[in-house]
């Protein structure tokens, strides 16, 4: 079985998704067409290999929105249901500690097992970056419809 290996590319000075082919040399640098060396303007993020509910790729530093059976992920009040449901908005960030590598929820309460993959088991929707959006890590409290 194989999977696909890609990335996508963040221009940190222009704060815009590079859309331009860009290449990695033999020692780790960044080049774009023209021969430049970018690598300080530039941050690589790897694609996980998995899909949200809505079948979008899901790559490091997107923020994915989670939503369980109450096992994990805090609760939050939803109007619509009148009922509290388990969720939590998390980084997804590659982490290669404790002995094996994989991407993982960032700060999320899942410490059984691969919190990305417990989340992708069960509901979990990208809902932007922490480049573009931050401020959906740490947002006022909203409804959950």
């Amino acid at each position: 079985m194989s999977r696909e290996i890609k990335f996508r590319a963040w221009d940190i000075g222009n704060k815009v998704w590079v859309c331009n082919p860009i290449y990695i040399s033999r020692f780790g640098k960044i080049i774009n067409a023209s021969g430049d060396n970018i690598t300080k303007n530039i941050v690589l993020l790897q694609f996980t290999g998995l899909l949200d509910k809505n079948r979008k790729e899901i790559y490091e530093g997107d923020i994915v929105l989670c939503k369980d059976d109450g096992e994990c992920f805090p609760e939050e009040y939803s109007e619509d249901k009148d009922e509290y449901i388990p969720v939590g908005k998390y980084e997804v960030v590659y982490q290669a500690e404790h002995g094996y590598a994989a991407f993982e929820l960032k700060d999320s309460p899942c410490e059984e097992m691969n919190g990305l993959a417990y989340a992708c088991a069960n509901s979990i929707e990208v809902i932007g970056n922490i480049y573009e959006n931050p401020n959906l890590l740490n947002p006022p409290t909203q409804e959950i419809k």
